[in-house]
């Protein structure tokens, strides 16, 4: 028989609880708003990764009901869960930018001959205007580091202040280089 997984990747901000009571195992998700208690039988067939916080369970009598439960859990989570984001701004003549949404790539066009591509994986990202974009991820820390990428793609030239940064971010324009004021 062909065994089944039902594999669970919970945010940042769910705990999980597993309770062993009469050979059943009981693992209960929960958020300050959400409570999700599902019951098993093995204990071997579960493997639960903390540093992760995903939950694996296999077995072969999983059922199509089972798979309905998983797609509605992650349906309710992305609506539950809160979003961080982050905006970006960039600046500069002949700047531009492109999104493929169903190939999940974000292309820069910076006047160079080489191209700049960022493939985004579970995050949404949506444009305001022509130079403005936000990402949305529920992991703070995992967006920050996102984030840093992509504006170390084109940094801020500090004598022009052309580049990607973020929106609050300062920035000291210089006025000159050295052998230009002699």
């Amino acid at each position: 028989m062909k065994l089944t997984v039902l594999k669970l990747n919970l945010p940042v901000n769910f705990n999980f609880l597993l309770i062993e009571k009469f050979n059943k195992i009981i693992l209960i998700i929960f958020n300050e708003k959400f409570k999700l208690t599902l019951y098993f039988k093995k204990k071997n067939n579960l493997k639960i990764n903390k540093n992760l916080n995903s939950i694996e369970y296999k077995n072969n009598l999983l059922k199509n009901n089972f798979y309905t439960l998983n797609n509605n859990f992650y349906s309710f989570l992305e609506k539950l869960n809160t979003y961080y984001f982050l905006k970006i701004k960039f600046k500069g003549k002949g700047y531009k930018i492109g999104f493929y949404k169903k190939k999940k790539i974000i292309n820069f066009y910076f006047g160079k001959s080489h191209k700049s591509i960022f493939i985004f994986n579970n995050m949404r990202i949506k444009k305001l205007s022509k130079y403005k974009f936000i990402l949305l991820k529920n992991n703070f820390n995992f967006l920050k580091k996102i984030s840093y990428k992509i504006i170390k793609i084109k940094k801020i030239n500090e004598y022009t202040n052309r580049g990607l940064r973020l929106t609050r971010q300062t920035i000291i324009k210089r006025k000159g280089k050295k052998g230009s004021f002699v």
